[in-house]
């Protein structure tokens, strides 16, 4: 899912390479092959959720449905697993339903994730009661805390500079210290 991301975000590509978007759905492919083969065990903790994220943000979608699907499902298994131990805190329970929500995965094994996830951080005492009630009553989505996951991933990236020609010539003609020597301008 890196590797898909990567590609995905990596200014070169978008210039030079048209076919980016079969590069990311082949490395999906090969991911879907992958859980296929190892259902999911060599994922632990919160990687589906990352993997799900990851592969969203690059802009595989709808047509691997079985990808998000299998993923969401080794979350689920996660959370049974892990979800109430003691070294699995809130913030990783949270982390896993919020990214999932982010990737805007809506199936009916999405809205038992997000049971189980109520589930798990009513155990742990979890404070927010209006949370674990959206988590419930299936009004949990893409709006709220997961909105903050999209945020957070692009307030991380490289901010694309355009540079015009006639912008630069014009920044360079003005006299900077002649425009502030006056403080009534």
């Amino acid at each position: 899912s890196q590797m898909a991301l990567e590609l995905a975000t990596n200014e070169t590509n978008h210039n030079h390479d048209a076919n980016l978007l079969s590069k990311i759905h082949e490395v999906a492919y090969q991911a879907e092959k992958r859980i296929a083969l190892t259902m999911g065990s060599d994922s632990r903790g919160p990687q589906s959720a990352d993997a799900c994220f990851n592969f969203a943000l690059a802009g595989v979608h709808k047509s691997s449905a079985s990808l998000f699907q299998n993923l969401v499902r080794i979350g689920i298994h996660e959370l049974k697993r892990a979800g109430s131990r003691s070294s699995f805190p809130p913030k990783s329970v949270l982390h896993i339903a919020e990214k999932f929500a982010a990737s805007d995965v809506r199936s009916e094994d999405a809205l038992e994730l997000y049971q189980i996830a109520a589930d798990c951080l009513e155990k742990k005492n979890y404070n927010d009661k209006m949370y674990i009630e959206s988590l419930r009553n299936g009004s949990f989505g893409f709006h709220g805390r997961p909105l903050l996951w999209l945020w957070r991933f692009s307030s991380r990236q490289k901010k694309v500079e355009i540079f015009h020609e006639e912008k630069s010539k014009w920044k360079e003609a003005i006299n900077w210290q002649d425009e502030f020597q006056d403080t009534n301008k």
